[in-house]
């Protein structure tokens, strides 16, 4: 996945993280809220992350929505020329078409497995925040206790 940053930005008052960020098929934008329960750990460059996965999730969707026409559509012509009656299945033109139908299919699943791994991990991420930076507070305050003797 290939995209450039455009803006990011953070609404104190909202808890609102926004991101846009522009890929090779436009532009997409990630929002992220900040819950009541969170306010104590808030972290503008989580939620920033947050709304950034979102974004790129946005994008991987309709990069798949992309892909998925284009295979459906090599499927077609494949079945239409298997339906010819001079059809030769290893004339160039056929496997041709057959090795770019594989390749895009390979493709799709890639970016399937992709976005779907972005969703598990900006899950698994907001899910053990809290639990991470209680564990980061504590390993600094055992540091400066430890420093303090």
């Amino acid at each position: 996945m290939k995209w450039k940053l455009i803006d990011s930005m953070f609404d104190q008052e909202s808890g609102i993280s926004t991101v846009i960020i522009d890929t090779d098929l436009g532009v997409f934008t990630g929002k992220s809220t900040l819950h009541e329960e969170d306010r104590d750990i808030k972290s503008i460059f989580q939620g920033c992350k947050y709304a950034e996965m979102r974004a790129m999730i946005k994008y991987g969707k309709e990069k798949i929505k992309l892909l998925k026409i284009k295979v459906k559509t090599l499927e077609e012509i494949i079945n239409g020329m298997e339906k010819l009656n001079d059809y030769d299945k290893n004339c160039h033109e056929a496997r041709y078409l057959r090795k770019q139908y594989y390749i895009k299919k390979d493709i799709l699943e890639k970016w399937e497995q992709q976005i779907e791994s972005v969703k598990v991990g900006l899950y698994n991420t907001m899910k053990n925040y809290r639990e991470e930076q209680e564990k980061a507070i504590e390993h600094i305050q055992n540091k400066k206790s430890k420093a303090s003797k």
